[in-house]
């Protein structure tokens, strides 16, 4: 009797421990649970049987999965302190040349003297802080203009539309002072030199103010649009009238104008445009 007895115990110890070894390769699996305890001495019947346990163990919270914020322009920090610092730049020039906008608004609606000497104007062609300021407008409103919701608002993409930006104004001075140096005399080149970049610089001050709400408010996109669309028509055309006004002396120079207008403002900025959606 106690023979049996003790078979059955032999039995019944073996049966526990390929249970607790197969518990223990199954369990390191989970993250939640781990196996402790005191290993099972099967070598000796009589031994105390202990078995193995397993205990929940308390991963650390590690936040919610979620979705990404997209990413906006209205939620970018670098535009923010980017829009902040052109503001300051227009600030700076206006305090410098508080009459800047009356002067341009009244040199368009009237005609120069051609030996009018431009030293009597208070304005220099290109101050620095106009300069930077009109580039960091273009090139943000552009890149704005011309972005997709789905991809990301990078620092390093405007980055690229201002190089671009930078690079074709340079072009269109480079070009302006050959066509001056070539064609025309030194005191009719220095008035349309004049009144080409105050025109173009009012624009920039105008489009300051819609650029913003294209970027905080983008539901105004569609008609902030409509209006920089307008406003560029309406400086070509001014642009236009003024280079009549100035160089209207021959029949010729009407030719000369359009063809002007043709190839250096037309074709580069349609080679601009096409560049801007190259980089997007």
């Amino acid at each position: 009797m106690f023979q049996l007895d003790t078979t059955h115990i032999v039995n019944t110890v073996s049966a526990l421990s390929t249970d607790t070894d197969s518990v223990k390769t199954l369990a390191p699996t989970s993250s939640v649970f781990k196996v402790s305890g005191i290993p099972v001495d099967t070598s000796h019947t009589d031994s105390l049987i202990h078995f193995d346990t397993i205990s929940p163990v308390q991963v650390p919270f590690q936040g919610f999965q979620g979705i990404q914020h997209p990413s906006t322009p209205a939620n970018q920090g670098w535009l923010f302190f980017l829009l902040l610092g052109l503001f300051f730049l227009l600030i700076f020039f206006l305090i410098r040349y508080p009459t800047f906008i009356k002067d341009t608004v009244q040199s368009f609606l009237k005609s120069y003297e051609r030996g009018r000497n431009m030293n009597e104007e208070q304005f220099n062609v290109a101050p620095l802080s106009m300069v930077l300021f009109s580039l960091g407008v273009l090139s943000l409103y552009a890149f704005s203009f011309f972005y997709q919701p789905p991809e990301t608002f990078e620092l390093q993409s405007y980055g690229y539309f201002l190089v671009i930006t930078a690079a074709f104004f340079v072009f269109k001075w480079l070009t302006i002072k050959l066509i001056g140096f070539v064609f025309f005399d030194k005191s009719t080149f220095k008035l349309a030199k004049f009144s080409y970049f105050r025109l173009f610089f009012l624009l920039t001050i105008i489009l300051f103010p819609l650029l913003t709400l294209q970027v905080y408010l983008p539901n105004s996109s569609n008609w902030s649009s409509i209006v920089t669309i307008f406003l560029f028509i309406v400086v070509f055309v001014g642009l236009i009238i003024k280079f009549f006004q100035i160089f209207s002396t021959k029949f010729v120079a009407f030719f000369y104008i359009f063809l002007y207008l043709c190839t250096l403002e037309i074709l580069p900025l349609i080679l601009l445009i096409k560049a801007y959606q190259w980089i997007i």
